[in-house]
């Protein structure tokens, strides 16, 4: 009798009895025009046995959509075994559709060597699924589609998740940048168990069609930089010319770029503070193009070369071809400070009054100390008439096509009486970069008695290659310089712009850092968060500063400023107020922060690489 109870037949924990949790939306479509349109779709594209032709009306085609909370959605559609309505007990026992199912059923695990239940219906959890990549894909990041009050214990495990899914699938602004949408990096995906619909892949494959997915708001070309820096192409064409002339005749040039010419810009480069002081420098730079139609830009010559360029990046030079994409903004950014600090704003200055910054205290004693690095002071001046022996040594990491954050301390010597002499060396691992920034180092204003510059090839390597290549150029520097630091370092201070991105350099970054550092040196790190690589880059440094065991010393103070100049710092207060909608700014990948590392010890070969490199592995 129990069998028969209506408590037991129909068990409310049934997942039919469950609507689901509807994270898609899926409709049936009705229209029997378009019904009829699909079906034709299907049998011209695929071939479909006569089975399959005879019962098409067994079958329903669904919209599946979903809407993230900017109002960004993805639409596609699936053909699902039609769902029958309810039918009483016996009416369904004696059904040809009822019979079939049983049959098939039954036969299912001897014919195929599985169960048929894919072939039922497409559950919840597939949509579910489906669902939550496209959200990936939408860039709803974690904080936008929960709750700001909500306690999720896993929070920082979602989001390193969801940033991971996102380097798998998409590609990074500079690639995108590089060929124009149309690269040829690859995501080989494999979904099990699809079912008779394959939702949860189909989803991410109908997100590569939609311009929500291709288009994101949140790109870096969609956000025009906070142009800490004022720069403008030079248009005339004479100044262009002479510019070009003097880039030939004072630079080895290898013939290979004359013939190139007209796909450099010259770029005007200049910072003014709030007292009127000046400076300016000209850097020469890959022309930026239009924008193009899809098809045009696949077939022109300068999307295939750039696409070469990217594929062979890597193999060929052991690094990314993004250096000779653009100047990023981070790295304006970072100029601009510097060069804020070089025409004496102080702090009290920069920032409005009545704005409370907590890192206020940190910022002042930065810029002190980069003041010191970098000028001398008046006891100096005065013994000496400005011709002073006093060093600064500052290198610049993956320093790009233009090297703007060292190039703009260079030209600050052209205008300043009170810098010390510069030993300036733009080093990148790509050897494009390395060359440009010859021809850049030759436009730079700059007192030839106080700053020499030096281009020079340098990968980031942890092992003892990469300690080798450090070493050398450190050695060649000493040439050139009174100073003989008996330190394992040189350079009282480093710069990096966008350079944690990639983690899989974490470690040789760091090394670098590291070894030509001299201790007590400054290195200053400009870069946005770009979901975790920023914060697992400052714990790799953590895990080194508590990991060495006989040297209670740890190797950097680490600090992380995020109002270090007031037009970021106001710049991202306003944008932050607006809507969603009708902003394309996104702090994660457009704010650029700084953070400062200070080397308090020797770099220990043997034991801080290590540590750095079971950090990263």
């Amino acid at each position: 009798m129990g069998s028969q109870s209506s408590a037991a037949k129909n068990n409310k924990h049934s997942m039919n009895s469950f609507a689901g949790f509807q994270v898609l939306d899926r409709t049936v479509i009705q229209d029997i025009d378009e019904h009829a349109a699909l079906l034709a779709k299907c049998h011209n594209s695929v071939p479909v046995n006569g089975e399959d032709r005879g019962t098409s009306s067994l079958w329903d085609f669904v919209q599946n959509s979903y809407t993230s909370k900017e109002g960004g959605q993805i639409q596609f559609t699936t053909r699902e075994v039609k769902q029958q309505p309810q039918q009483s007990e016996q009416a369904f026992a004696t059904s040809q559709s009822s019979m079939k199912s049983r049959v098939d059923a039954l036969l299912s695990h001897r014919n195929h060597g599985v169960d048929n239940t894919g072939n039922v219906r497409v559950w919840d959890a597939e949509a579910t699924l489906a669902g939550f990549l496209l959200s990936v894909l939408l860039s709803e990041e974690h904080n936008d589609v929960f709750d700001s009050d909500q306690d999720t214990s896993d929070s920082d495990n979602i989001m390193d998740l969801r940033s991971r899914m996102k380097n798998a699938l998409c590609r990074n602004e500079e690639s995108i940048c590089a060929d124009n949408g149309q690269g040829q990096e690859k995501c080989n995906i494999l979904e099990l168990g699809a079912g008779q619909a394959g939702l949860a892949g189909l989803a991410v494959a109908s997100a590569s069609k939609s311009s929500a997915a291709k288009n994101n708001k949140h790109s870096m070309n969609s956000f025009a930089g906070f142009q800490v820096l004022d720069r403008t192409v030079i248009q005339d064409t004479d100044e262009h010319a002479a510019l070009l002339d003097k880039c030939h005749n004072d630079t080895i040039d290898e013939g290979q770029d004359g013939e190139a010419s007209s796909s450099w810009d010259f770029v005007q480069n200049s910072y003014t503070s709030k007292e009127g002081g000046q400076i300016q420098f000209t850097t020469r730079e890959v022309k930026q193009q239009p924008q193009q139609s899809e098809q045009a830009f696949a077939t022109s010559q300068s999307s295939m070369k750039s696409r070469v360029d990217a594929l062979l990046s890597h193999r060929n030079h052991g690094v990314d071809n993004t250096g000779n994409v653009r100047v990023w903004d981070a790295e304006a950014t970072l100029a601009g400070f510097l060069l804020s600090v070089l025409l004496s704003e102080e702090h009290n200055d920069v920032f409005d009054s009545d704005q409370d910054t907590s890192d206020s205290d940190n910022i002042m004693d930065l810029r002190s100390r980069m003041k010191n690095a970098l000028c001398r002071n008046e006891e100096s001046i005065c013994a000496d008439n400005g011709q002073g022996q006093e060093k600064c040594n500052i290198l610049e990491l993956g320093a790009g096509q233009a090297g703007l954050a060292g190039l703009a301390v260079a030209s600050a010597s052209n205008s300043l009486n009170n810098m010390k002499s510069l030993q300036l060396v733009l080093t990148d691992g790509h050897p494009k970069c390395v060359e440009n920034n010859r021809f850049c180092s030759t436009l730079t204003p700059k007192r030839k008695d106080v700053v020499n510059i030096n281009s020079q090839l340098l990968l980031w390597d942890s092992s003892a290659k990469g300690a080798e290549e450090c070493q050398r150029i450190i050695s060649e520097c000493r040439k050139s310089s009174l100073e003989q630091s008996l330190d394992d370092g040189l350079f009282h201070m480093c710069l990096a712009s966008d350079c944690v991105h990639f983690q899989e350099f974490h470690d040789g970054l760091f090394a670098t850092i590291a070894r030509t550092l001299t201790v007590g040196g400054i290195a200053l790190l400009c870069q946005p968060r770009r979901g975790s690589s920023l914060a697992n880059f400052m714990r790799l440094i953590d895990v080194v500063n508590t990991g060495h065991t006989t040297n209670d010393l740890p190797l950097f103070q680490m600090n992380m400023m995020e109002d270090f100049h007031p037009k970021v710092s106001k710049m991202h207060r306003s944008l932050q107020s607006k809507t969603a909608t009708s902003s394309c700014y996104d702090p994660n990948w457009h704010r650029p922060l700084l953070l400062v590392l200070t080397k308090l010890r020797s770099f220990d070969e043997a034991i801080d690489g290590e540590i750095a490199r079971k950090v990263v592995k």
